[in-house]
């Protein structure tokens, strides 16, 4: 199945973490729900339950809140403990510094993706990482293609 986080294929589970920062008189608070890998889950869970064990008691809604969320997020944690990352695909065989079009075919369908990532502020080695994994290109393509979008 599908990571609806960042794309890769492998095992998934369902989750949903919460992260609450209360802010004296008002708060905020944050949710992500949905299949995500491992790695996925990792990053939601620190991210969410570190955030939420330092900024999140600050009000009176915050206070009862807080253990909740927290108590949420490890539960749901300690029900993927058991899961196996995905395995990461190999890189390209034979790794080329050119934008070939065997190379450019194969990173057509990510093209939107590419864009859309390194807009909203990813680092460009991390997506052309990603999307060159799921192409079987290498990375360095990936990231003469993003060069070439002007991203």
């Amino acid at each position: 199945m599908r990571c609806q986080s960042c794309g890769d294929s492998g095992p998934t589970k369902h989750v949903v973490f919460y992260q609450n920062i209360g802010m004296v008189i008002m708060r905020s608070s944050k949710t992500v729900e949905g299949e995500l890998c491992k790695a996925c889950i990792n990053q939601v869970f620190w991210k969410f339950t570190l955030t939420t064990a330092v900024l999140g008691w600050w009000g009176m809604i915050s206070l009862i809140v807080t253990p909740l969320f927290l108590i949420n997020n490890i539960g749901r944690f300690l029900g993927t403990i058991s899961m196996k990352p995905h395995a990461i695909a190999p890189p390209a065989p034979h790794p080329t510094a050119d934008l070939t079009e065997h190379a450019r075919a194969r990173l057509t369908p990510f093209i939107t993706e590419i864009q859309h990532r390194i807009s909203a502020g990813e680092a460009k080695d991390v997506v052309c990482g990603s999307v060159a994994r799921r192409a079987g290109v290498s990375a360095l393509q990936a990231e003469l293609m993003a060069s070439e979008l002007g991203v």
